[in-house]
């Protein structure tokens, strides 16, 4: 019996690293030229196809991911209770593919495509798509409001505190 759907933001909320900036460390230590080719991408694409070829060309192992415990237990006990748990992230499908299958407290994962970017309002309308379940999102950005607003509730890593004091001036309840 599913109780609600959980889903939660990667970088900063679940992992402490910005995903992004990770990549890119790991590929100008492990292959420098292909920065150039990446940059290359993304001058006559767009950021979707320069993160998406960091991740393929990046062994995302060999990262050394700082995950949030707090966070990491809280979907645990959600997955305990029958709750879904679902990355949902403005990330791409290779990273959000990735940290699906290594954590077993996921059960799946939105990731932004060629198309949409997961991104505030829009990771908000794909959690709408599961409205016969409770829904939960956990995040940690100040674009994250615009999901919180529609929800109702707010789940903060503790330690976002400027998204936390936004919310407490702003948002007062």
């Amino acid at each position: 019996l599913v109780t609600g759907v959980q889903t939660c933001a990667l970088p900063i909320s679940l992992i402490r690293n910005d995903s992004t900036i990770s990549l890119l460390c790991n590929l100008i230590i492990t292959n420098p030229k292909d920065i150039l080719i990446c940059a290359k991408i993304l001058i006559n694409k767009n950021s979707f196809y320069a993160k998406e070829y960091l991740a393929t060309k990046t062994n995302l192992d060999s990262i050394k991911w700082r995950y949030d415990f707090d966070v990491l237990r809280f979907i645990a006990n959600a997955k305990k209770n029958g709750d879904i748990n679902i990355l949902l992230t403005a990330s791409t499908p290779t990273i959000a593919e990735y940290f699906t299958n290594k954590l077993w407290a996921l059960d799946s994962y939105i990731s932004s495509s060629t198309d949409l970017k997961t991104k505030s309002f829009n990771k908000y309308l794909k959690i709408k798509e599961f409205n016969d379940h409770k829904s939960l999102y956990i995040g940690d950005s100040l674009h994250d409001i615009a999901i919180w607003a529609h929800l109702g509730t707010a789940v903060i890593p503790k330690r976002c505190s400027i998204t936390i004091l936004f919310l407490k001036i702003f948002y007062p309840r």
